[in-house]
């Protein structure tokens, strides 16, 4: 049933047309660079800047630099 509550504003009750499972996890970002070392072509989970450093390598200037540190404060 539709009706209005403010004007221009609508609200409907729609029922799924299918099954919804699991939602994504949204909290996983993906940052792709030059690094000094490391391993190449290939997706390596990273859990702290710390991690990424000893793995990596310092962050290559002017390549995300700024965007490796970000994402692990």
């Amino acid at each position: 049933m539709t009706h209005l509550s403010r004007p221009g504003i609508y609200q409907q009750s729609v029922r799924p047309t299918r099954r919804v499972g699991g939602l994504a996890r949204r909290d996983i970002a993906v940052l792709i660079g030059f690094a000094m070392r490391g391993p190449a072509m290939m997706p390596v989970r990273i859990e702290s800047l710390r991690q990424f450093e000893t793995l990596f390598g310092d962050p290559v200037p002017g390549f995300f630099s700024g965007a490796y540190r970000e994402r692990f404060l």
